[in-house]
Parts: C-alpha cells; sequence; structure tokens
C-alpha cells in the first residue's frame, strides 16, 4: 500500500505528535508498505530525504502563510501537487496539528484518494483560517480518528459529520522493559515542552507543601521551551534552591532512564491533552502518575488504579496527590504495576493493525464507488 503521511512537524522535531507519526510511518516502511512523509521544512534541514526507509518531502508551508507569501505559497501548492502525482498515494492520512492542511486541500483534485484524518490534540486553539480550515479538512475527510473519545468529541464539535465517519485509535507502544528501582530520596518527574499549556508551574509550586513532609524530594523537569526562564525564576522565588532540577532536551533513552528512576509522574497540563504519550511511558515502567483532568489523559490514567486524577489549574492538588503516593508507598507500588499491566491495551501493533485495517476499507469503499 502506498501512504502519504502528513503533518505539521515531523523528526528531528520533538514532541508527541511527531513521536507517534515517526513510530507509524517507520514501522509501516519496515512491513513492506510504500511510506512517504510530508512535512514543514526549516532552515538547515534538507528538502527531500530518505530515513528508515520513509521518503521525506518538507515544504515552506509556515513560513509561506505567516509571510501571506502568494509566491511562496503558490511554490509549495506546486510542490506538493507534485508529489501527489508523481506517488500516486492509495489513501493519505493526515494528522491535524497546524494549518499546513490548507496545502492538501488545495491540491486534492491533484489525485484523489481516500483521506484519513487523526486528531491528536485539543482543537481550542484553532481559530481564524485555521479553523475554517480545520472544518473543510473534517467535512470532507473520508474518516476521521481521534487518539482517545475526548479527540473525537472535539472534532465533532467542529464538524457534526464526523460522527457519522469516526473511531477512536489509541496510541501505541511496545517497549516494555525490566521494573527499576526508585531513587532515594525520591523523584518527582515532568516532561514536555516549557510552555504555560504543559502547566510545570503548578508542579513546581506544589513543591513547597510537599518539601514540608518530604525534605529531601525532588522535582526533575525535562525537556525546554520559551517558558523555562520563568519556570526557573518561579522555583527560585518559592526558595527551591535545586530541589527543582531543569535537566534540558534529553533523548528518548535519557528520558526512560529518567522515568525508571522517579517515583512518580505528574503531567499537570492546562491543555486538553490527546492522548498523553509521558503517561504511557510511565505505565510502562510501572510508575504512578498524577495528571489533570483535560482532554484523553483521564482515558489513559484511570483515576485510583493506575495513577490519581486531579482538576487543572490546581497546585494543592497536585501536592495532594503527591503526598499520598509518598505516604502509602505499597499503594504507589501497586498503582505503577496495575499501569503496567493495563498499557497493554496501548501496543503499538493493536495501533498498526488498526490503521492498516482502516486504509484497506477506505480504499475498497473508494474503489467500489
Amino acid at each position: 500500500m502506498r501512504i502519504i503521511h502528513w503533518s505539521d512537524c515531523y523528526p528531528p522535531f520533538r514532541g508527541g505528535t511527531e513521536t507517534v507519526v515517526c513510530r507509524l510511518a517507520t514501522a509501516m516502511a519496515a512491513e513492506g508498505h510504500d511510506v512517504l512523509v510530508v512535512t514543514n521544512g526549516a532552515e538547515g534541514l534538507a528538502p527531500h530525504e530518505k530515513v528508515q526507509g520513509v521518503a521525506i518531502h518538507r515544504f515552506p508551508f509556515r513560513a509561506a502563510l505567516e509571510a501571506s507569501d502568494p509566491h511562496a505559497i503558490l511554490q509549495a501548492l506546486k510542490g506538493v501537487a507534485a508529489v501527489k502525482r508523481e506517488f500516486v498515494p492509495d489513501v493519505i492520512h493526515l494528522h491535524f496539528n497546524g494549518p499546513s492542511c490548507f496545502f492538501h486541500l488545495r491540491t486534492h483534485a491533484t489525485r484523489p484518494c481516500p483521506v484519513l484524518v487523526t486528531i491528536h490534540g485539543g482543537l481550542g486553539d484553532c481559530s481564524g483560517g485555521a479553523r475554517n480550515a480545520l472544518g473543510q479538512l473534517l467535512d470532507t475527510a473520508d474518516w476521521v480518528s481521534g487518539v482517545s473519545h475526548a479527540m473525537v468529541a472535539e472534532a465533532i464539535a467542529v464538524s457534526p459529520l464526523v460522527a457519522m465517519k469516526s473511531s477512536v485509535i489509541y496510541n501505541g507502544d511496545h517497549r516494555a522493559r525490566p521494573i527499576a528501582p526508585r531513587a532515594e530520596p525520591p523523584i518527582l518527574f515532568c516532561f514536555g515542552r516549557h510552555v504555560p499549556d504543559k502547566g510545570f508551574d503548578l508542579a513546581i509550586a506544589a513543591m513547597p507543601a510537599i518539601r514540608a513532609m518530604y525534605p529531601d524530594v525532588r522535582l526533575v523537569i525535562a525537556s525546554d521551551g520559551p517558558e523555562r526562564v520563568n519556570l526557573e525564576k518561579q522555583a527560585q522565588s518559592l526558595g527551591l534552591g535545586e530541589a527543582v532540577c531543569f535537566v534540558g532536551w534529553v533523548d528518548e533513552a535519557a528520558l526512560q532512564q529518567w522515568i525508571d528512576r522517579a517515583s512518580i509522574i505528574i503531567v499537570p497540563s492546562r491543555w486538553a491533552e490527546g492522548f498523553g504519550l509521558v503517561a504511557l511511558e510511565a505505565a510502562l515502567a510501572a510508575r504512578p502518575v498524577i495528571a489533570t483532568a483535560v482532554g484523553g489523559l483521564p482515558e489513559v490514567v484511570r483515576d485510583g488504579r493506575t495513577g490519581i486524577i486531579v482538576p487543572p489549574h490546581h497546585a494543592a492538588a497536585i501536592a495532594d496527590a503527591a503526598l499520598r503516593l509518598l505516604d502509602d508507598p505499597a499503594w504507589s507500588r501497586a498503582l505503577g504495576e496495575n499501569a503496567r499491566a493495563d498499557a497493554a491495551r496501548f501496543g503499538l501493533r493493536a495501533q498498526l493493525d488498526s490503521f492498516i485495517a482502516l486504509y484497506a476499507r477506505l480504499q475498497g469503499r473508494a474503489d467500489a464507488a
């Protein structure tokens, strides 16, 4: 099968959607499918390359749209149309997380074929042209999948037609590993881009109450982003000193090592996380998660069984949950073990098989039309 995966961002850019799309594209190519990725370009990245069997075509989508440059937009449209004509996809799988879908919509007639749209994250921040493009994309798509029931609901809110042509396909992972001993003194761990939506300031604000009972506890925050300076200032203003450690960007191996050392993983998001890959990583390592009740997180973290769900925007609730887990190590370990067992719901094999079966169904429907 010839598959185009379309995503606003793709590695070497780092994020949840990028990770999911890369895993899918690479696994599908390894299983003999002809896979091409269309994504946004950036300075220093080759416009065309092949990585792990996946052909990658990068276009300056964001720069052209932000500059409202008619020539650049036209050139990108011509480039996308040429890729579609030459590759002749059986299905185009759009992973919506930005406005680049405009370039797909304007070139769809170049190579009509089934279109699947996957919603990876909350759509509340879409507005203006991006929301109009999303509405058109959802209206015209042959099928819409969400990485959680919460994301399907958001898609239906934008386009009621989605209710008749949608399903949930959870993200997957396959890297179960030995359960590592937890570090002493305890480590609380957060991972993700340093932006307000991730809520890391709430985890920092929870630390004074936690340290009042456990003076040696540390909060480790990995990754980076524009809010890092403000987060560091917040930690200093609260007198937390070395109790909050910023370790910057980490690769996948280092991320797993930090999760393995941690006692508790905290996902304090304000934004409607579509799924929560960090929560799944924690489950595979048998670590309990404290997560906010936003987006798809309550579908991944089962409150009181695999972790604790707390209200968003609520540092005191995060502190209370952390103290409950630290006060009862046996219960904390039980939650982690439950999470590891529950992670079987989120296998990469199941995710791959679901998408390939859906592609075939959409292709068969198109052939019969």
